[in-house]
């Protein structure tokens, strides 16, 4: 087993030179592009991604655009029935600290999470679209709520509790 799992690392070994080379400085390489991330990629490594991609590329004008999870303006909801910690108050210093920095920022809505009609996610969603675009965000993504295995979700959809979102919602 030992010869064979060495045969794989060295595979990985060029692997890894190859992808090195390829990532190389080329001065010739400029343009712009557009990074959509989540706010944990926001936190964690995309600065020094960032500094890496402009320094190895220093003629492409980086646009940086960051989803926010912001789901509900109903904190019950966002809170109880959707498990999320943001608060009104964070998703608006989110927004305006994105806006301070030239970010684009994206709100993430959620359609037809558990316990609401129809006609109240509906509502629910625009409300929240409608309050998004108040505080400043550049786009809104509308997210219906699927059925995955194993979740509070699912359990509620085996039971004829919840029904996701209909095409036409």
């Amino acid at each position: 087993k030992g010869k064979e799992m060495a045969a794989y690392a060295r595979r990985l070994i060029d692997l890894v030179g190859e992808m090195r080379a390829r990532a190389a400085p080329e001065s010739g390489v400029s343009g712009r592009v557009r990074v959509g991330v989540s706010e944990l990629v926001a936190r964690t490594w995309l600065p020094q991604f960032m500094k890496m991609l402009q320094d190895r590329h220093p003629n492409i004008v980086l646009e940086l655009e960051i989803g926010i999870g912001l789901e509900s303006t109903n904190e019950i909801l966002r809170s109880v029935v959707l498990q999320k910690a943001m608060t009104l108050a964070a998703f608006e210093r989110a927004v305006a600290t994105c806006r301070r920095f030239g970010v684009r920022s994206l709100a993430y809505v959620v359609l037809k999470p558990p316990f609401l009609t129809e006609r109240e996610a509906i509502n629910d969603a625009v409300g929240t679209g409608t309050y998004a675009f108040q505080v400043g965000v550049d786009a809104v993504s509308v997210e219906p709520i699927g059925v995955e295995p194993f979740t509070v979700v699912s359990r509620l959809h085996s039971r004829k509790a919840f029904a996701p979102a209909r095409l036409w919602s």
